[in-house]
Parts: structure tokens; sequence; C-alpha cells
């Protein structure tokens, strides 16, 4: 994932592209999604449930850590499926975040040109 992203897209249009029911409300469009706020995604709310278009916390913290443990936005690939951090979330937990663009903050060093 990245650090920040943006969602504008109307929700019928994501509804019908993703083939999932339609909902009622209709999504804000958003520009600047920062981590630790409240996003859509597309998931499966239990095992034996149909993909529904909800929204989950950005940000993760397993059930088993102090509530002073890190949130992180994102894992490498390399570790996510081993990590006794986000091993349990990558096997069951998986979603999908609709986008229409994302950012990556560029680290500017000072006195560099």
């Amino acid at each position: 994932m990245c650090g920040r992203f943006a969602l504008y897209s109307p929700y019928t249009k994501l509804s019908k592209a993703l083939r999932l029911p339609l909902e009622p409300e209709e999504l804000t469009p958003r520009y600047n999604v920062a981590p630790g706020a409240w996003i859509t995604a597309v998931r499966h709310p239990s095992d034996d449930a149909p993909l529904v278009m909800d929204e989950v916390w950005w940000g993760y913290r397993p059930h088993w850590a102090k509530e002073k443990a890190p949130e992180p936005i994102n894992a490498t690939v390399e570790k996510v499926a081993t990590s006794n951090y986000f091993r349990g979330a990558f096997a069951h937990y998986r979603c999908l975040v609709p986008a229409d663009g994302w950012y990556e903050p560029r680290l500017i060093h000072e006195g560099a040109d």
C-alpha cells in the first residue's frame, strides 16, 4: 500500500465495475486519504459471506498486540506471509482497496539540490 491515495469515482461506477450490489449511499470524493482513517474496501465479512463494499480502518494491530504497539499501514511482500505480526491477517483477512490514484511522499533532504 502507498502513503496516501485518492478515491473519487462514483459509487455506481465502482459497484458496476466490481459487480457488487449497489447500496443506497454515495461515496464522498476523497483526494488525500491518509493512514489512520476509515476507507472503502471490498471484502468478505466472513468466510461464507459474499463480497461487500464497506468501510474498514486503514491501519493494523493484531488482537494480541498491546495498545501502544505499532499500527503499520503496509507490509513488505517478503515478510507479510511469515511475520508474526501479519501472518494471520494475510491468510484470512485480505481486501481490495479501490483507488483512482496514489501518492508516495518524496523525502527532501536539506542541502540536496
